[in-house]
């Protein structure tokens, strides 16, 4: 994780009409890989990928 502590956060790098679509799509992928391993579906708040550094 620390190698990502200096880039520029999401929201810069994703303009914000297309938030929703980036983040459903990357619903989408965990699911998929979630129901391959037999495991349960996991969603993806906002507030996890904004994290700051500590």
């Amino acid at each position: 994780m620390i190698k990502y502590w200096f880039l520029r956060p999401w929201k810069e790098l994703i303009g914000h009409a297309l938030w929703n679509r980036v983040f459903d799509e990357l619903e989408l992928r965990i699911d998929a890989v979630a129901a391959e391993h037999q495991e349960v579906g996991l969603t993806v708040p906002y507030a996890t990928i904004d994290a700051t550094r500590p």
